[in-house]
Order: C-alpha cells, then structure tokens, then sequence
C-alpha cells in the first residue's frame, strides 16, 4: 500500500491531512508521499518533518514515479 497525497486539495491540503491520518488511533499508515507543485528550496524537508515518507513535484515524472514506487513497495515486501 502507498498513500500519493496531492497537497494541493480544495478542502484540506496535504500538510493538514498528514497530521490526521497520523493521529488515528489504531491506524498503521502505509508510506505517504507528497506531490505537489510547490518545488521551493528546501521543502522536501518541510514535507518530510511533516511526516511524509517521500516527495514528488508536478509536472508528473513517470521515471521519478516508478522508482519511488518500487522503493516503497519492495520495503514493504521485506
């Protein structure tokens, strides 16, 4: 299992939703990667200490995709 979390959601963005998925009692979280358009210096560390596993930027990169994909998804086959 592998959470793709688009932060920039009408309602809620990514950073919010992070935080309540984290605090579900009772929830074991797969892996939760952002994607976002935001590519500012220094925000996949604001992303990460937010508690995604990993970072992704738009325009959708399908060679970036499927490595972060086969990273996550072969961590948790071992």
């Amino acid at each position: 299992d592998l959470i793709l979390l688009d932060d920039m959601l009408p309602d809620l963005g990514g950073m919010e939703i992070i935080k309540v998925l984290k605090n579900i009692e009772g929830f074991d979280i797969p892996p939760v990667i952002a994607y976002t358009a935001n590519v500012m210096n220094g925000i996949k560390d604001d992303y990460i200490k937010a508690g995604f596993d990993d970072y992704m930027s738009k325009p959708l990169d399908i060679h970036q995709f499927d490595s972060i994909v086969k990273k996550y998804c072969y961590k948790q086959k071992n």
